[in-house]
């Protein structure tokens, strides 16, 4: 009877057939399919600057070694060469060296001369590490 005088109202999907009921509509499966391209797009753009940030670290750990090892030798007597290449297992990057006189109170009245000291290092992809260092050296 409760039928009959409107009361008994059906929600929408129960006046539908089972099939047609049950699923996901296209607009949810678009707009999830946005959500998952934008999450994508990032996740790919933060990898690839990770590697692009690992491979600089990676360059200027070895640069910074590599200058380290050219001012110890530049500190046992300033080399004739000035610039060149390393040998083995860093087969690629080479190096520049610039010794410069800078003037000093010190200097004036002793043996040791202060001498301004610019390592470069490069390796094959053309990435650059600096290296500037003051030092008295005997002359």
């Amino acid at each position: 009877m409760r039928d009959i005088w409107g009361l008994s109202r059906k929600t929408p999907r129960e006046g539908m057939p089972q099939r047609m009921a049950s699923g996901f509509t296209l607009l949810e499966i678009m707009v999830a399919l946005g959500i998952l391209a934008i999450v994508l797009t990032a996740v790919l753009r933060m990898h690839s600057q990770t590697l692009f940030v690992d491979r600089q670290a990676k360059f200027n750990t070895i640069a910074d070694l590599l200058a380290q090892e050219k001012l110890a030798q530049i500190e046992g007597g300033i080399p004739a060469v000035e610039s060149g290449v390393f040998e083995k297992e860093f087969s690629g990057y080479s190096w520049q060296i610039l010794v410069e006189d800078v003037a000093s109170n010190l200097s004036e009245h002793s043996r040791w001369r202060l001498k301004k000291i610019d390592i470069l290092i490069r390796n094959p992809d053309e990435d650059q590490f600096a290296l500037r260092t003051y030092r008295y050296i005997l002359p």
